[in-house]
């Protein structure tokens, strides 16, 4: 239960620490949309529009498109859906300023109790540049705003003030806006929009109605005065995605324009025609949002199956096939030898993986075996080996001796001060760490062939699968912003599942014997400094105890101990690869040789290892390839 323990908090500590890295200083979100805008007498629309910003950028730029599909002549025939007749005359009046805010400030109350800092026009600015905007014209359709001001953090708030002339247009019976606030072109997603639109005064006829299109989510009501009259229209959404549409149509009484000499004339009675298209637009608009509600159901009750499945998936795989067998074998100390594993295989017995101690292990096990013997040199700082036999070695062990005297050595010796200086040279380094990658490769296929763990390969490939397709499923919910929350919650459960399916593990039942010994043999061997007396094994047995102190990663407690029970023994007397040269053992500083081979095998390993991956082709970032800086159009910050 504590290895499920320690992977569950580690998947939980990646959710609740998210760390991003930007590819420039450029990353904000729109926290807020506001738009208070009226119509005059005269048809023409004046706009106010807030773009509340949090994060880093250096300005914002906004296109404004005020005519779409072609032109619209006196007598045409009038589309009731999308036609040149709604489009603007000119954009005129543009004006820019901006202001620093609070959180509690960002709502549209900005318009009435906030002092915006007026920003000056110019025809051309850099980023850098302080409170400056500059207006490009695309055709008469459209004219492109960019506004400088460099923020770091924080909320920042642009307003952006202009007039477009001749929005309304006069039919027969009533008088029609139709306008686009937020066009396609758009390319960040809007958070907290609300739009406003206001009559030059009430309008208490049938003639006033109005529809507001676009995120099936937002709402649109009557905008009224003082007197509870109908003044204009309101359009709020919690969120406009990115490239998504909304507009507002609204009919009222003609008279409410006195000005009519320069609008458009349709020649037409437009109610019906306005009335059936937007019924046609209510029913499929009502149609989505019924199957959305089905398809949010079906999702709710997949989502719930999902989680309460993998729960009780995960609960049935830690009991049955992840939770270790109970050992026979249950005594504190073992003190006999696992001799059907080689010393390197018990790392893997251990803890599944073969490390640095399983390399070292196996040199001294050569040493112990007479396979290798040291030889005196004239450094007495430095130590040399000698190979004396290559016959009767195992693939791991051929491997070991032909990188240690083969590449290093001069294929008869080498020496601990030359290991060190070969794993130091860039390219030798590499060679060396491919080699023991190679090692380390065999050493892990033989052990395997031990059957120490056993084999759940169809089982966890079903399982993994199982919660895959139900991360797809989310996946997709989750673009389609259904179920938000309950989506994440999924999410978080399938990746743990996956991770905790792709690792679990047991060993066989003989193998979780041998782990008990070995155990068992690890506390023996801690324990070693404690024994007095006919506790204390024979001496003849510790070279090999030496080396199963390397395998376990506790060799230097071990011979420390070692150095203090041998100052009792008659070291002349001893037949042991270790102990009888003084090359071997320095009782007076508590050193011994099994230490510097195996201290000055593992840090030339990590050298070779750390100058590969040093060498190694280095990312780029000169251009060739990389994250997106920034882009877009219709509406974004740079």
């Amino acid at each position: 239960m504590k290895k499920l323990s320690y992977l569950l908090l580690f998947v939980a500590s990646m959710f609740i620490f998210n760390i991003t890295v930007f590819a420039n200083d450029v990353d904000y979100t729109i926290k807020g949309y506001y738009v208070d805008s009226n119509i005059d007498v005269a048809g023409s629309l004046h706009v106010k529009e807030i773009i509340v910003m949090k994060g880093s950028f250096n300005g914002y730029e906004r296109d404004i498109k005020i005519k779409s599909h072609g032109t619209w002549s006196e007598g045409d025939p009038v589309n009731f859906e999308e036609s040149a007749i709604y489009n603007g005359f000119t954009l005129t009046n543009i004006k820019v300023s901006g202001a620093n805010i609070s959180r509690d400030e960002n709502n549209f109350d900005l318009f009435t109790n906030k002092n915006f800092m007026p920003f000056t026009h110019v025809n051309t600015a850099s980023v850098g540049n302080n409170a400056l905007f500059t207006v490009a014209s695309i055709g008469d359709e459209q004219k492109n705003i960019r506004m400088y001001h460099p923020n770091s953090s924080g909320l920042y708030a642009f307003l952006i003030e202009y007039t477009v002339t001749n929005v309304v247009v006069l039919h027969n019976d009533i008088a029609e806006f139709y306008w686009n606030y937020i066009g396609s072109e758009f390319s960040d997603t809007l958070n907290n929009v609300e739009v406003r639109v206001r009559l030059p005064h009430s309008d208490t006829s049938e003639d006033f109605r109005f529809w507001a299109h676009g995120e099936l989510t937002g709402e649109s009501h009557a905008y009224v005065d003082e007197n509870n009259e109908n003044i204009g229209v309101i359009a709020t959404a919690s969120k406009i995605r990115a490239n998504k549409v909304m507009d507002i149509r609204m009919t009222f009484n003609k008279d409410i324009i006195s000005v009519q000499e320069f609008l458009k004339k349709s020649g037409v009675d437009a109610t019906d025609e306005i009335l059936k298209i937007e019924k046609k637009r209510a029913d499929d608009a009502n149609r989505r949002r019924f199957i959305a509600k089905i398809a949010n159901l079906f999702l709710f009750l997949i989502d719930v199956f999902y989680i309460i499945s993998l729960f009780f998936l995960t609960i049935y795989l830690f009991f049955k096939l992840d939770k270790e067998y109970k050992a026979q074998f249950d005594q504190d100390y073992y003190r006999d030898f696992l001799d059907h594993y080689q010393p390197e295989e018990l790392n893997y017995l251990m803890n599944r993986v073969i490390d640095n101690n399983a390399f070292s292990a196996s040199f001294l096990n050569l040493i112990y075996k007479h396979k290798i013997e040291i030889i005196p040199t004239a450094d007495e700082k430095d130590t040399a080996f000698k190979i004396v036999s290559r016959e009767g070695l195992t693939t791991p062990e051929s491997m070991l001796v032909n990188l240690l005297f083969d590449k290093v050595g001069d294929g008869d010796a080498f020496t601990l001060k030359l290991l060190k200086k070969y794993t130091k040279n860039s390219s030798k380094a590499q060679t060396f760490a491919s080699k023991f990658a190679s090692w380390k490769r065999v050493v892990l296929s033989e052990a395997k062939k031990k059957n120490i763990y056993e084999k759940y390969s169809g089982i966890r490939t079903l399982c993994i699968l199982l919660a895959i397709f139900g991360l797809m499923i989310n996946f997709f919910a989750f673009v389609l912003e259904m179920q938000l929350i309950l989506t994440v919650v999924c999410g978080i459960f399938g990746v743990i599942f996956i991770i905790y399916a792709s690792s679990f593990t047991r060993r066989t039942k003989e193998a979780n014997e041998d782990y008990a010994k070995a155990k068992a043999s690890k506390r023996f061997l801690n324990d070693f400094g404690s024994f007095k007396g006919q506790d204390i094994p024979d001496v003849k047995l510790w070279d090999k105890y030496l080396v199963y102190a390397t395998a376990f990663g506790i060799a230097n407690k071990v011979e420390k101990n070692m150095t203090k029970l041998l100052k009792d023994q008659d070291l002349n007397n001893l037949d042991t690869s270790y102990l009888t040269t003084n090359h071997l053992l320095f009782v007076n500083n508590s050193l011994n040789m099994n230490h510097a081979i195996q201290s000055s095998i593992s840090s030339s390993i990590a050298s070779a290892v750390s100058s590969a991956v040093a060498s190694s082709v280095s990312s780029s970032s000169s251009g060739s390839g990389g994250g997106f800086s920034s882009g877009g159009g219709g509406g974004h910050g740079f």
